[in-house]
């Protein structure tokens, strides 16, 4: 009975209906609806574009248009690269002993020329971290022919992991790492970037910068400009890295703007502007300074000033001007003497060519590093090898 009076009493002649109260559940898939309707175009989209496209690799599109960076096309291909949002281009992690460009190359989960992954440093370890271009990579060290591709010596590696063998046998029971963070064709611009990302994650003891003959490279724009660094376009690049329908529309609009723009002008830039070279390494320095590691700034190796007389003088110019500016603020340099120009052609034996030494050049190289160490007390408290 009561039942019944209290349905008559709600609905009273005169008196508002209240409308029935939607349940939260249909609220939220009412409003999220076009919202799912875009997800599910978009998944469409890039599944549709998977299936009846071609594969287009992010690293193709990244080192494109092929006028702003000439030579990198046909040196970076994916026979052991791949895209970097930030980096444009690195090295493919857990490489197994590939042959590149006459250069035995095997690589760790990080995709770093290193026999053990990069882990969280552990107390009481020592870690060195290396920055620098193909020599500090250790372009054809060791070298081999593909033709044989078991003959080589394996004992000869980059200067960065001679210096670890060294250490770990002057230091029986320490942790000790020296890590190469290198990558052929890379510039101050690109090491600067690459220990801003990851330094945090490091923690590196020291830190050596060696970088000079790609810096002054010529290019229609300078690193700086052809790779910008901003966090919106660093994230762009990551999406499309992960999408092959914005990988083909960014090359789709490449094309196109390749096709409609007019010829490019015939003036040129170094790829990074001695300025720029000179201030990146400068910010290298101060930026492991200012997260506890020791800087040491390695100047420009080259073999000659006979062979080509106009890129020698290049080095040495910006060679010069580094060693101006981190002796005014105070900066660790060193110029590693047996590859030097002025022993030539003494030192001819330690170089594959101009530009970088080979495997016994590596070996004097980790060597006048570890000299320079252990006089300037880099590394202690670690014990330095003497020397016969």
């Amino acid at each position: 009975m009561s039942e019944l009076s209290n349905q008559a009493s709600s609905s009273r002649p005169g008196e508002p209906d209240h409308p029935r109260r939607i349940p939260l559940g249909r609220r939220l898939l009412f409003y999220s609806s076009p919202y799912i309707l875009i997800a599910l175009l978009l998944l469409g989209i890039e599944g549709g574009t998977r299936l009846f496209l071609p594969h287009i690799s992010g690293l193709e599109v990244l080192i494109q248009p092929a006028a702003l960076r000439p030579d990198l096309a046909e040196h970076i291909d994916e026979s052991i690269f791949m895209g970097d949002p930030l980096l444009f281009w690195r090295i493919r992690p857990n490489v197994k002993q590939a042959i590149w460009n006459f250069t035995v190359v095997s690589t760790n989960g990080q995709g770093v020329r290193h026999a053990g992954d990069i882990g969280r440093k552990k107390p009481g370890s020592f870690r060195i971290v290396c920055l620098g271009d193909s020599v500090t990579f250790g372009y054809r060290v060791p070298l081999v022919f593909p033709e044989y591709p078991t003959g080589y010596d394996p004992a000869l590696q980059p200067y960065a992991l001679v210096m670890e063998k060294e250490l770990r046998e002057a230091n029986p029971g320490k942790e000790i790492e020296v890590i190469p963070l290198a990558v052929p064709s890379y510039t101050t611009y690109h090491g600067l970037n690459w220990l801003r990302r990851d330094i945090n994650y490091l923690k590196p003891d020291v830190v050596t910068a060696c970088f000079g003959w790609n810096d002054i490279g010529e290019r229609v724009q300078s690193d700086r400009q052809a790779m910008p660094n901003d966090w919106l376009r660093v994230n762009a690049r990551r999406l499309m890295l992960h999408s092959q329908a914005l990988t083909h529309l960014t090359r789709w609009r490449q094309t196109r703007k390749t096709a409609t723009s007019a010829p490019a002008p015939h003036t040129t830039s170094r790829r990074v502007p001695q300025d720029e070279y000179v201030a990146n390494l400068l910010e290298i320095a101060r930026l492991a300074q200012s997260h506890g590691a020791k800087p040491l700034i390695i100047g420009g190796i080259y073999r000659d000033s006979v062979e080509n007389p106009g890129e020698a003088a290049l080095m040495k110019q910006y060679r010069d001007a580094l060693r101006t500016a981190v002796q005014a603020n105070g900066v660790p340099f060193v110029e590693i003497q047996a590859l030097a120009e002025k022993n030539f052609p003494g030192n001819a034996n330690a170089y594959g060519e101009a530009v970088h030494p080979n495997g016994y050049g590596h070996f004097l190289m980790a060597n006048e590093l570890l000299d320079y160490f252990a006089a300037h007390e880099t590394i202690k408290p670690l014990n330095v090898p003497k020397k016969p």
